[in-house]
């Protein structure tokens, strides 16, 4: 702990912190010749251990002198505060420094009244008194004369002290060097009993002060010859009369009494009668009285005086005043705070804890009043913040100590309630700021919450911890924060957040001010507390994603908000993406666009077909037939050019017929290749299978319209009004289009016999591809069937008919359940989430 403070003669600006005061174990603080300004802090009165060095001096310190100083009653020297600018009286308290032995220093300051006749306690003083330059005034304490040990450097000059100088002076037979009582306004004259002073042999000043007067006493005088400098009669009335320079009466000298003349020789005469003579009026000076039985002047005793020269007896000193000398015209006043005594001959002390009453008795003071020495009239105020510890009678008013307060007039100190706090001599209690609390009562100061506690009000006696998801990291918080995104705290009062990604995993994330890891990133989604990766077809950028919340892409469906498992979509444009809105039902069409629905979003609703780009379309004019009027306009004008050329054409043919034939072949073996290439495409598509690469992709897409599928291109869902057009009508529809197509033409344009040839050619040619289509059907259904993994529920989907395409043949028609839930098992090959199911025809309707 610190028990030094030294700074001086440097550039220290500001006050002096009041905070000094707690620092308890401080033994001196030297802060002399800086530039601080303020008060002296009443607080340093705490340090209780001081015993030397508490230097103020050579600063711009104003206010008065803390009479809490006087509290420290174990200095022992250099108690400075010179040379400032301090103001008000010389605290009584400070004679408490019983110890002080030199350098009490309260010198050049415009310090006032009198000087406490309680430094006359300081018996230890042995060198420098300096109380010099300031504006100190009335007489000098007769108790100076008991600090007998002072040897050296009483300065007392320039000041504004009256009176004469006191006699007791005379008892400092220890004095060497520097008595200096000028610059003064002393009167009468010079103490004989300063004679004593038979040690001194440098610096004895009483100059300047103009009312000493009449001659230096013999036995002063006879010290001059050892004292350099000697300086008692510059500027004053030394010589003089003193009744003429004070307000003393200057007593006339008696006249002679006049010689008797010579009786002249008379004749004898008889003797007269006696007449009684009258009493004799005598002028017996003032301080005397004519003694009529004696009949002579004789002088007035101690305690009594008299103020005329033809008195005939002495007056009594009246209460309040004494008198200590024969031959008295007055009596002199008692010093503040002190009694005549009884015979009037000398004035004491009330004592302390009382004060004099109209100068004729101690009275006790009252309750929550005190008197270190006796006062006068009244005695003195206890502040709010000190006590005097007993009812009456007090002697001093000490302050409150740490953890209580009084509020002025105070006996006792009350005790501070917990929850609030007050240092020392505090008027009050304070509550505890936010953050803090005192769970005791007496508290000096507040407790900070630790960390992982906050406490929001004033005036707390405890804190409060961290609810679940907030934490507070360091003592002393007003609240508690929420742990950040990515993090969580399980328990209460804690000091820290735990990490998502270190603690659980890095697929574990949180929102603010969670209790635990409740998201996953956004490439995961949360099933039953445990993070999972989002499989394709699922959006990876949503965050907060749940199992029934995913929010699938467009093109992709699932067929439950808990299934885990996403399909792309057989008509991709049908299929919207998003989540699954109602939950509660089977009804998942908030995935499918406007006019589909079902499994997969393939079943498209009345006056809606199925295209194969842009999914199911309305049945309007400009939708679903301007294709295939611009078709059949194509055709009729064909046909019709066909069969005006019909002439040319044959004649043509017959030209080239063998040309024609070669052709022909070619071009059927090409068909039917096209064809095959074209049906296994479609079904590798339609069972899960990758997406042929560019650019024979691009070149099958481009050859597409080899197939002759007439139903890709003919929106016959749109005929239908009360039943829907189904595979059967699309199998005869697909396998007629080109035997008529190939047949009408062969009627126009060719004899009957090559008519015949082509039709059979053709017929042969569609043979061969459906023979192609079956066989690549058997192939992939197998394939399909043998693929049991990812096998999901489909139930409630009661739309009956099959598919009204060749590539759905790869679908197995499950038999109908008796409970009409018409529930199957959903098979498809093990490749991921692009797998396409093997579904019940039943379920699925084209268009």
């Amino acid at each position: 702990s610190t028990t030094s403070i030294s700074q001086d003669s440097g550039d220290l600006t500001g006050t002096i912190p009041t905070e000094f005061g707690l620092m308890t174990d401080l033994t001196e603080i030297n802060l002399s010749d800086n530039s601080l300004i303020g008060t002296v802090p009443s607080e340093l009165g705490n340090l209780y251990k001081m015993n030397s060095n508490l230097r103020l001096e050579s600063n711009l310190l104003t206010g008065t002198v803390p009479s809490e100083l006087g509290n420290l009653v174990q200095m022992a020297a250099w108690f400075n505060l010179g040379s400032n600018l301090l103001e008000g009286t010389i605290p009584t308290q400070l004679g408490k420094q019983t110890l002080m032995s030199g350098n009490f220093r309260l010198n050049v300051n415009s310090l006032t009244s009198s000087m406490p006749t309680e430094l006359g306690n300081l018996l230890e003083m042995s060198i420098n008194l300096n109380l010099q330059r300031n504006s100190l005034d009335s007489s000098l304490p007769t108790e100076l004369g008991r600090l007998e040990k002072m040897s050296s450097a009483l300065f007392l000059r320039t000041n504004a002290f009256s009176s004469k100088i006191p006699t007791e002076l005379g008892k400092l037979v220890e004095m060497q060097t520097s008595f200096s009582l000028s610059f003064n306004s002393f009167s009468s004259t010079l103490p004989t009993e300063l004679g004593l002073l038979a040690k001194m042999t440098a610096s004895f000043i009483t100059k300047e002060n103009p009312k000493i007067c009449a001659d230096v006493p013999t036995e002063l005088q006879a010290l001059s010859s050892g004292v350099t400098p000697w300086q008692i009669t510059t500027s004053t009335a030394i010589g003089t009369v003193c009744c003429e320079v004070t307000e003393e009466t200057c007593v006339p000298t008696s006249a002679p009494s006049p010689s008797p003349s010579p009786l002249p020789t008379a004749v004898p005469s008889p003797l007269p009668t006696a007449v009684p003579s009258l009493l004799p009026t005598v002028d017996c000076g003032m301080g005397r009285f004519w003694n009529e039985e004696s009949g002579v002047c004789e002088e007035c005793g101690r305690g009594y005086y008299s103020d005329t020269r033809l008195a005939h007896s002495c007056k009594f000193c009246p209460a309040g005043r004494y008198n200590d000398e024969w031959v008295s015209h007055n009596c002199t006043i008692c010093e503040t705070g002190k009694l005549s005594s009884s015979d009037r001959t000398s004035c004491g002390d009330c004592d302390a804890g009382t004060y004099v009453l109209n100068s004729t008795s101690c009275e006790e003071c009252p309750s929550g009043y005190y008197a270190p020495t006796a006062q006068v009239d009244a005695c003195l105020e206890c502040s709010a913040g000190d006590h005097t510890s007993v009812t009456s009678a007090a002697t001093t008013c000490s302050s409150c100590d740490g953890g209580t307060y009084s509020e002025g007039l105070a006996v006792n100190c009350s005790v501070c309630e917990a929850g609030k706090y007050s240092s020392s001599r505090a008027s009050e209690c304070m509550n505890c700021t936010h953050g803090t609390f005192t769970s005791s009562k007496r508290s000096v100061v507040c407790t900070e919450c630790s960390a992982g506690k906050y406490q929001p009000s004033y005036g707390a006696v405890g804190c409060d911890y961290c609810l679940n998801g907030t934490y507070s990291v360091q003592g002393g918080a007003t609240m508690c924060e929420p742990c950040p995104e990515g993090s969580f705290a399980r328990s209460e009062g804690s000091t820290t957040c735990a990490k998502c990604k270190v603690t659980i995993g890095i697929m574990y994330t949180s929102s603010e001010g969670s209790t635990s890891c409740n998201q996953c990133e956004r490439q995961y989604y949360m099933k039953n507390g445990n993070c999972k990766l989002k499989p394709d077809g699922v959006n990876d950028e949503v965050e907060m994603s749940t199992l029934e919340n995913l929010i699938l892409n467009e093109g992709w469906y699932r067929f439950s908000a808990t299934s885990e498992i996403v399909y792309e979509c057989l008509s991709p444009p049908n299929c919207v993406g998003g989540a699954i809105t109602n939950t509660s039902t089977l009804d998942y069409s908030s995935l499918c666009r406007k006019g589909s629905g079902g499994p997969f979003c393939w079943r498209c609703d009345p006056e809606f077909y199925l295209n194969e780009d842009l999914g199911c379309i309305n049945c309007t004019m400009t939708n679903a037939w301007l294709g295939l009027t611009i078709i059949a306009v194509l055709s009729i004008a064909i046909i019709t050019v066909a069969f005006a050329l019909k002439d040319r054409i044959i004649a043509f043919q017959k030209r080239h017929k063998k040309r024609f034939v070669e052709y022909g072949q070619r071009g059927t073996c090409m068909f039917v290749t096209m064809q095959i290439l074209l049906v296994l495409n479609t079904q590798h598509h339609q069972v899960g299978g990758a997406k042929i690469p560019n650019p024979y992709g691009g070149f099958v897409d481009l050859v597409g319209f080899i197939a002759l599928d007439v139903v890709e291109f003919v929106p016959f869902n749109c005929m239908y009004e009360n039943s829907s057009f189904d595979h059967f009508d699309a199998l005869l529809i697909f396998s007629l289009v080109p035997l008529g197509l190939f047949g009408g033409l062969e009627i126009i344009v060719t004899p009957a016999a090559t008519a015949a040839t082509i039709i059979t050619t053709n017929a042969a040619t569609t043979i061969t591809a459906n023979a192609a289509t079956n066989v690549t059907t058997n192939v992939t259904t197998n394939v399909t069937t043998n693929h049991t993994n990812d096998t999901a529920v489909l139930s409630r989907w009661l739309f009956g008919g099959v598919l009204a395409s060749p590539a759905p043949a790869i679908y197995k028609e499950l038999p109908r359940g008796p409970d009409v839930h018409d529930t199957a098992i959903l098979r498809a090959p093990n490749h991921r989430t692009k797998d396409l199911p093997v579904v019940p025809l039943h379920f699925l309707r084209h268009g």
